[in-house]
């Protein structure tokens, strides 16, 4: 055997031996699955809550909006912004106040002292914090696992992001009317300060931007030149945000029929 084809079988088994799910990897996918699973089951517990109270899809429809609008317009540049701070910490924090906030939603709603107002408020809280929390995730990933295992490690947030909306939907209406609105908020609030207490623990390295690397702006424009150019992902990123346009449509228009007597 040669000498290049011993160094093919020693890297071949080097590979074999790296393994995907070390505790960083673990710590950082079940914040991800817990925050994902919140959202799902936060957002249409409040659908139904907001029906309850005003019997508005007008208002349903303005919350949801209200909530998803700040991601939408804060994510291109929060980008940019997470790669010059901690990006561990912003993982943290963002769960630490979505976790306060939605618990305490949870607690007013049990006590009959939650309004329309505090529930705006805390849904557009929840969209800039989710702007900043996805894409600090979504960077540490390669830092935390081994070169030969990122495209494994992404394909199974993928998998788990998508899981995670598919499964909190229906168990977030379930829920609703099995234990009631405060409680699903309550425990979605709880869930979230657990998985930030958890996610303390990850060991993520902190980029350090040099002086001759691009400004916060040049970032931003480069981003948008590169996806502009990239004609495959400015398509896919054209097509996803109709699904989703049309899928929160959808639910503005199915879930009223959810709260009618059946004769």
């Amino acid at each position: 055997m040669t000498k290049s084809n011993c160094n093919k079988n020693a890297d071949a088994n080097l590979i074999k031996k790296e393994k995907l799910w070390n505790i960083n990897y673990f710590l950082l996918w079940q914040g991800q699955l817990f925050s994902n699973i919140g959202d799902s089951i936060y957002e249409l517990a409040l659908g139904f809550w907001v029906l309850t109270v005003t019997g508005s899809t007008a208002l349903m429809a303005t919350l949801m909006a209200a909530s998803v609008l700040p991601r939408v317009i804060i994510s291109p540049f929060a980008g940019a912004l997470v790669d010059r701070l901690n990006r561990k910490w912003i993982i943290v924090l963002t769960d630490i106040i979505r976790g306060i906030f939605v618990t305490l939603v949870g607690v007013l709603a049990l006590f009959g002292l939650l309004e329309i107002w505090m529930v705006f408020f805390v849904g557009i809280l929840l969209g800039v914090c989710g702007a900043f929390f996805f894409p600090a995730l979504s960077s540490s990933i390669p830092d935390i696992v081994p070169k030969s295992k990122v495209i494994s490690a992404n394909s199974v947030f993928s998998m788990a992001n998508t899981g995670a909306s598919v499964i909190g939907s229906p168990i977030g209406g379930y829920l609703f009317y099995a234990i009631g609105a405060g409680f699903v908020f309550l425990f979605n609030g709880i869930s979230f300060l657990i998985s930030g207490v958890s996610e303390a623990f990850i060991k993520i390295a902190v980029i350090v931007k040099k002086k001759n690397d691009g400004s916060f702006w040049t970032d931003i424009k480069d981003g948008f030149n590169y996806i502009w150019k990239f004609k495959g992902l400015r398509y896919l990123i054209i097509i996803s945000a109709v699904i989703n346009l049309l899928a929160s449509v959808a639910i503005v228009l199915i879930l009223p029929m959810f709260q009618r007597d059946p004769d």
